[in-house]
This record gives structure tokens, C-alpha cells and sequence, in this order.
């Protein structure tokens, strides 16, 4: 079976990214009004080009078309907003290199435009997996191929809550796509008036269906508190296991040690399930944390950190690991045979 490879919400993900999608609110509606529009499309497509939804394309093709972005005057940021819209993406908003680049905008342009651009990453996220999830469920879950992580219950009442928002979004973006051709020999004064109105537009659309789901999400904070709140990370850039397991060192038992800098850093694992039961690495991200400290495609976890592992879920595992900072050791052993169900990823 072919499973869908884009990062998708959890409900516990959608739940913490509708709170803080609430707190910044106010500032995102600003953000037209402080950032440039090409520095709010630098953002935007910096997420997408990670994220990868279809919507948003259809989107951002449509809004380039509506003003000559390269002229634009706050063009000499674009490569900052951008890379600060990429790091956002690959680390939901936490982690040394966003908070770097968070930092540099704010040095080379305001604080405020800081908090700006991190309100429309915010909410570039939240039009992403909405659009990734919904597709997931539609394209995958009917069909029978359910990503192991996801709750079905979940992408049933998120698809309920959010189709007739995500159905409005398609058309409205279609329209601004098909009419924007028209659009692109306004002047570039009226372009740049033309995108703001359509950027508060679309704004007030979305907020009417954030507000209630935000507030749940609020209130669940106090209770999600120590729970994994990472969306289902993508399966793209991973090396899929393969179907007859290496042999090499079947019977060796090894320790693999690695540094993790930061909890919200990727290791590069997918974890699955072997025939026995035990908990395998079933993938690896190329030139990830995992290739470099010499784990392989097929080995057995049997301890992290000293705690034995044994035959658990592989979702355990995974939650243990992106929990840990620092020295990390694992004890491997090379698997006799694999199965690629019950996968997670760290």
C-alpha cells in the first residue's frame, strides 16, 4: 500500500496549534500592515515548499500574479523571511535555527515585524496541515490506508468541522488564480492594496472557524501539557525498508551513541514492528542524526538510555526519544525478519 508522505495533525497537534493560533490573532490581522507582500509570500512559500499542500499553492500562484513581487520594495529581506518560513515548517515553530532567524529579523527590520512574520507562519501552518489532513483522510483513510498515528475518529470530525471552510478556501483561491491574470497589469500600488484586502478577506473567513476550535485548544493546554503535541511528521526523505532484511551481524547486539542538541531536533527514524513483535527501525532520513551515529534500516531497539524497551508500541519509543536531549545510547540488534505496520517517526 502507498501511504500518504505529508506531515498531517494529530488531534492533540491540532488542538495546541489552534491555541496558538488564538494568541495570535491580533497580530497576524497587523501583519499586512507591517510586512511587505512579498515578505508575507517569502513566509508563506518558505513553509509550503516544505509542507507541500495543494491548497496553498493554489494559492500563492494566484497572489504572485497579483503584484510583481521581485519590485517589491522590501525584496533585499526575502531570503531571510523565506528561510525563516523553511525552518519554521521542518521544526513547528521551535528550535535553534527559528529562533536564530526570528532574532535576525528583528535586528535587521523591528520587533514587530518579527512577531509578524511569526503570525503568518502560524497561521501558513495551519492552512497547510488543514488542507494535508483533510486531503489525507479523503485520498488514504477511505480507501482503507490509514497512517498508524492517526485517530480515525479524529480526521472524521475534523473533516465534518472543516469541509465546508476547506470547499469555500478552494473556490476563493481558484477565483483569485483565474482572475489574477487580469489583475497583474494593475499598477503596482493597487496590486499591493488588492493583496491586503484579499489577505484580511480570507482572514476574517478563516477566523470565524478558528475562534471555537482555539478555544478548546486553550483550555486544553492545562491538560496536554506533558503529551506529544508534534504533528505526523511526513514520510518524504526517508529510505523505505526493504522487503528481505540485511543479514550482516543478525546475532550481534551493538550500541549506538548520538548527540540530540535540542528537544525539538529530528533524529531521522521511522520506528515500526517485526514479525516477533519488537521494535525496529523501518526508516531512515538521509544524512539525519540516525544514519550518522550508524543505525541501520531492520535493527531491533532494545534499550534507550538503559531502559529496556522490549515489546512495546513503536509510538512509545518514538515519544521517549523526542522527549530526551543530549547523550542518547541505544542498544541494536540486526532483526531476522520485518513487517512495515505500526510505524512512528522522530
Amino acid at each position: 500500500m502507498v501511504h500518504a508522505e505529508k506531515k498531517i495533525w494529530s488531534w492533540m497537534s491540532s488542538f495546541q496549534a489552534h491555541g496558538e493560533l488564538m494568541l495570535r490573532m491580533p497580530m497576524y490581522l497587523a501583519a499586512p500592515f507591517i510586512l511587505s507582500t512579498s515578505e508575507i509570500d517569502a513566509i508563506e512559500e518558505g513553509m509550503n515548499d516544505i509542507n507541500d499542500c495543494n491548497l496553498s499553492t493554489v494559492h500563492h500562484r494566484g497572489m504572485k500574479r497579483i503584484v510583481d513581487l521581485s519590485n517589491d520594495s522590501g525584496a533585499v529581506y526575502l531570503p531571510l523571511l523565506k528561510a525563516y518560513g523553511t525552518a519554521f515548517a521542518e521544526s513547528e515553530g521551535v528550535g535553534d535555527t527559528t529562533s536564530t532567524l526570528y532574532d535576525q529579523i528583528k535586528t535587521a527590520k523591528s520587533v514587530w515585524a518579527a512577531r509578524a512574520a511569526e503570525s503568518v507562519a502560524f497561521f501558513e501552518m495551519w492552512e497547510n496541515l488543514v488542507g494535508n489532513t483533510m486531503m489525507d483522510f479523503f485520498s488514504f483513510t477511505l480507501r482503507g490506508n490509514q497512517r498508524f498515528e492517526q485517530s480515525f475518529l479524529f480526521e472524521v470530525l475534523f473533516t465534518i468541522y472543516y469541509v465546508p471552510l476547506y470547499v469555500l478556501l478552494v473556490l476563493y483561491y481558484t477565483t483569485i488564480d483565474l482572475s489574477s491574470k487580469y489583475l497583474s497589469e494593475v499598477p503596482k500600488a493597487a496590486g499591493s492594496l488588492i493583496f491586503k484586502f484579499l489577505f484580511m478577506l480570507a482572514s476574517i473567513i478563516v477566523i470565524f472557524y478558528i475562534i471555537p476550535y482555539g478555544i478548546i485548544g486553550l483550555i486544553s493546554k492545562i491538560w496536554l501539557k506533558e503529551k506529544d503535541r508534534t504533528p505526523i511528521a511526513a514520510k518524504t526523505g526517508y529510505t523505505q525498508i526493504a522487503d528481505t532484511p540485511d543479514t550482516e551481524s543478525i546475532s550481534t547486539l551493538k550500541t549506538i551513541s548520538f548527540v540530540k542538541p535540542e528537544q525539538s531536533k529530528k533524529i531521522g527514524i521511522r520506528f515500526g514492528s517485526d514479525d516477533d513483535g519488537n521494535v525496529i527501525v523501518s526508516n531512515i532520513r538521509q544524512n539525519s542524526i540516525a544514519e550518522m551515529a550508524g543505525l541501520k534500516i531492520g535493527d531491533v531497539v532494545y534499550t534507550v538510555n538503559g531502559t529496556d524497551i522490549g515489546k512495546v508500541p513503536p509510538r512509545r519509543v518514538a515519544h521517549t526519544l523526542s522527549a530526551a536531549v543530549g547523550d542518547i545510547k541505544m542498544e541494536v540488534m540486526k532483526s531476522s525478519g520485518v513487517s512495515e505496520f505500526d510505524e512512528t517517526t522522530v
